[in-house]
Formats: structure tokens, C-alpha cells, sequence
């Protein structure tokens, strides 16, 4: 299912695009991104992707148990995935079995670095609006895409906002009304939410069931060659015949003094 008009922009009269049920295999979103770069989000249950492209691969497991393996066999590993972990692989390194799993994976164009993580936390980590956050996959470098998972309460009224770049949003346990475009939707555990770029809308729980989110950023805040952590936390001290300190800058790691 298409979700983008000729010019880039979302098509916004759908926002639940799927809802799991086994033996599903399909691309219900693909398309160019703001940002330029191809992202697709894919059902792949009781499927084996042999995936032959270069892309960079997130991944969440619903149900079951999924595996990925390398291509190169004589490599020796192997990633044993159960319901509510997560990662991200270079596509064209690995096969995805999900044949005894219920699988969610976004595709990229990225080249994403192989982590596997969870399974998801009962809260967030940091402070998020009426509820907890966690960024499980970070992004690599400033602008690419990155995973977080989102925890809100029980009776929580969100208050309305928007985001500057589009967001896939999993639900992964309770239910909720979201308020988007103008409209009131249900959804439950399995549902896979688009949210538009700039488009505002808010989430809402009952007093039955708090909830559990994981949502896929296409442009993540990171770290840049000018400023990451390693450079900006590493002070080069002069031969003991000097007491002045320096400090690496990025311009070719040029030393000044300080």
C-alpha cells in the first residue's frame, strides 16, 4: 500500500496500516523519504528473507521465535530472537527466518550496525511527555534512523503534538485511541501506526492497560565527526617538558592549547 503522493508527501486519509495475522507477508508502505532515502516497513510472517540487497535492516519480534543467520555459514553464528526483542542488521550479510515468529522489519538505505537488544523494558529509561522513553537502537551518526520505545500509563490524556519527520509506530502490548488527523482511531497490540510528518495527533489509555510502543525514527539525533563522544571527551597532554594541556579539535585532530 502506497502512502506517498507523487511529490514525496504522505497520503493521509490511512494511518493503521496492518494488523498482524499469521501467514501475512506484505509491504504495506514504500516510498521515498524526506529525507531522501528509501524505507519500506514489512509484515514477515512465517517468512525466510534471503535478502540480497545492501540495505539496513530494523527488526522487532511479536511472537515466536525468529533467527538470523549469516550467509556465510562457515561464519559460526547465529541471533536467537523471542517475542519483544529487537535489531538491526546489514542486509547483505544475513538471512531473516521468521517462519515460527510473528516479525515487524523497516528496510533502509542506511548501513546500520548489527545490534540485537530486549526484551523491552516494563517502563522507559528517561522522561517522555506522560509517560517513559528508551532509545534502544541510537543512531549511528546524526541523521540516521534510530529505535526508541515508548511507555505510557494508564488514564493518560497526551497532549497534542507533532514530530518534524515521519514516525512507524508498533504497538507492542495494551491498546489506545489515538487522535490523528482529525479522527479517532483504536488500536491494539500487533497494529502498526504511520504518523506523518508534521501532523498532530496524541495518545490516549483507558484505566484498564498501560502501553507499550516502539517507534522508528528516519533521522535520529547522533553524534558527528565534529562532535561525538570519544572526540570531545579526549585531552592530549604536551611532553612533560611543557605544562600547557592541548585539546584535539576535528579539523584533522589538530592540537591547541588550552
Amino acid at each position: 500500500i502506497s502512502l506517498f503522493q507523487q511529490d514525496g508527501e504522505f497520503v493521509k486519509t490511512m494511518s493503521v496500516l496492518h494488523r498482524f495475522r499469521s501467514g501475512c507477508s506484505v509491504v504495506v508502505h514504500k516510498g521515498m523519504s524526506l529525507s531522501g532515502r528509501v524505507d519500506a516497513i514489512r509484515r514477515t510472517d512465517h517468512a525466510v528473507m534471503d535478502t540480497v540487497h545492501e540495505r539496513g535492516i530494523f527488526g522487532v519480534v511479536s511472537e515466536g521465535v525468529a533467527l538470523i543467520k549469516p550467509k556465510n555459514e562457515s561464519a559460526g553464528w547465529q541471533h536467537r530472537l523471542t517475542a519483544g526483542m529487537y535489531f538491526s542488521v546489514c542486509g547483505k550479510d544475513c538471512i531473516i527466518d521468521s517462519r515460527h515468529s510473528k516479525l515487524t522489519t523497516i528496510e533502509t538505505d542506511y548501513d546500520l550496525l548489527s545490534t540485537v537488544g530486549g526484551p523491552i523494558e516494563d517502563s522507559g529509561r528517561l522522561n517522555y511527555l506522560d509517560g517513559g522513553a528508551t532509545i534502544l537502537i541510537p543512531a549511528v551518526m546524526d541523521g540516521m534512523p534510530s529505535l526508541h520505545q515508548l511507555t505510557i500509563c494508564k488514564n493518560i490524556d497526551q497532549p497534542a503534538h507533532t514530530h518534524p519527520s515521519h514516525r512507524y509506530v508498533i504497538v507492542a502490548e495494551g491498546s489506545l485511541t489515538v487522535c490523528i488527523d482529525h479522527k479517532r482511531i483504536s488500536i491494539s497490540e500487533g497494529d502498526i501506526l504511520i504518523i506523518p510528518t508534521n501532523t498532530v495527533h496524541s495518545f490516549h489509555t483507558s484505566s484498564s492497560t498501560k502501553v507499550s510502543l516502539i517507534s522508528y525514527h528516519p533521522d535520529g539525533d547522533g553524534p558527528t565527526h565534529e562532535h561525538h563522544q570519544m572526540l570531545d571527551n579526549t585531552i592530549r597532554h604536551k611532553p612533560e617538558s611543557s605544562s600547557v594541556e592541548s585539546h584535539f579539535t576535528s579539523d584533522n585532530h589538530k592540537l591547541v592549547n588550552i
